[in-house]
């Protein structure tokens, strides 16, 4: 058995396996944590072709226990007073980042808050970082807080309109009855 070698000293070129071969589990908090990171940043590289090639700029922070990142349309947050902080930090994003009126998403919440007209402020959860992305770009049919998108897509939009119609259609009958 390989794996068995490996333990036993063989070469390393020897003792690697291919990670989607080795049956490991999709469920645990760390794989889905990695999993709604990369669905937002598959997210940002559809809505910006150059998103890749862009460098990400630093927004200033007052409180120096947070600091922001921008590469559109992503938001990255972080913050270094971890879980069990006194108080939770807040990271204000100035006005111009985003539009007045824009939904944001945080990725890894699955929370939502809405842009003014001087920006947003935005408070820590337990310390955990916060990736920030416009609800405009999130898909009903999977990735990153499906059930936070704004847009439909034209399957999801023609089921919702058989689901409601059917609906419709019993509460109709019931009410008769």
């Amino acid at each position: 058995m390989r794996w068995h070698g490996c333990l036993l000293g063989m070469e390393y070129r020897s003792c690697r396996s291919r990670l989607w071969l080795s049956g490991y589990e999709t469920n645990k908090p760390l794989v889905l944590y990695a999993s709604k990171l990369t669905s937002a940043r598959k997210l940002a590289i559809a809505a910006n072709k150059t998103f890749i090639s862009t460098p990400a700029s630093w927004i200033n922070q007052s409180d120096p226990s947070t600091i922001a990142l921008s590469k559109p349309p992503l938001l990255s947050l972080f913050t270094n007073v971890g879980s069990n902080a006194t108080s939770q930090p807040t990271w204000s994003i100035p006005a111009g980042l985003y539009e007045a009126n824009t939904t944001l998403v945080d990725v890894v919440s699955c929370t939502r808050l809405v842009v003014g007209e001087d920006g947003v402020n935005v408070t820590a959860m337990e310390g955990l970082p916060k990736v920030m992305i416009p609800a405009s770009m999130l898909k009903k049919d999977g990735g990153a807080c499906p059930a936070l998108a704004i847009k439909q897509s034209g399957a999801t939009r023609r089921s919702v309109v058989g689901v409601l119609s059917v609906v419709s259609a019993v509460w109709s009958v019931v009410t008769l009855v």
